[in-house]
Formats: structure tokens, sequence, C-alpha cells
């Protein structure tokens, strides 16, 4: 009896039948999670593209005339009120509220600046640029 305990013990057939049951879960879940991680980032790219329309929409109506910021403005709201489609749940629409915008007068001397009022001049913006170089 021991020696038939034994042999049983010691055969390796069929041991790979083991090690996939075992490891085809792992690999199952890893492969869903490159799926998912894909989709968001899928997702993140569409939003920041978004996002740099609207802002390259309302910096290019800032050309230093008096009208600038009401153009600005009306870009903005323009591209607010277009339908968003990101999912199969429905049409979903920014609200003008959703969204801050601050005209600067002049460019911050370090990224790391926070941004005040002090700096915002709604009657005449002298400096506008698209150019992330300028």
């Amino acid at each position: 009896m021991l020696g038939t305990i034994r042999a049983f013990w010691n055969d390796q057939r069929g041991i790979a039948m083991i090690l996939v049951a075992i490891m085809l879960p792992v690999l199952i879940g890893f492969a869903l999670l490159a799926i998912d991680m894909s989709r968001a980032n899928g997702l993140h790219n569409d939003l920041q593209k978004g996002v740099d329309a609207l802002a390259l929409a309302t910096a290019a109506e800032l050309d230093g005339r008096s009208d600038s910021i009401t153009r600005a403005n009306l870009a903005k709201t323009t591209l607010l009120t277009n339908k968003t489609k990101f999912s199969t749940a429905g049409d979903h629409t920014l609200a003008l509220a959703d969204v801050t915008v601050t005209y600067l007068t002049g460019i911050p001397a370090d990224d790391s600046i926070k941004l005040s009022a002090a700096g915002v001049d709604a009657n005449g913006v002298n400096w506008a640029s698209t150019d992330p170089k300028a």
C-alpha cells in the first residue's frame, strides 16, 4: 500500500495539466487587466484632446482687440454645448460651470507659480499664444 502511494506521489504524468489549470486564471486576469488599462488610456487621451481643443479655440480668439474676451467666451460656450459620447450610457453635455477659464496678461515666470486674479485683466489681453514653446 505504501508503495502504491509512493508511486502515485512520484508519478509526473499529467503535471502539465495541473500547471495549466493553475496558470490559466492568472494569464486571463493579466490579459483583462491589459485590455482595461488600454481602454482607460484611450479615454484619457480622448478627454485630453477635447480639453486641448477647447483651450486652442478659446486662445485663438485672443488677438488683443476689445471684443476678444467676448469672442473667446463664445468659442468656449460653443464647444461646451457639443454632446460627448464616450459610452453607450447616453449623451453628456458639460455645463459652463464645469469649466474655469482664466485670461492672463502675461506668462508667469515659473510653471510652479500658482495663478491668481492678480494677473488677470479682462479689459485688455496683451499676450496670447497657442504655441507651448513661445
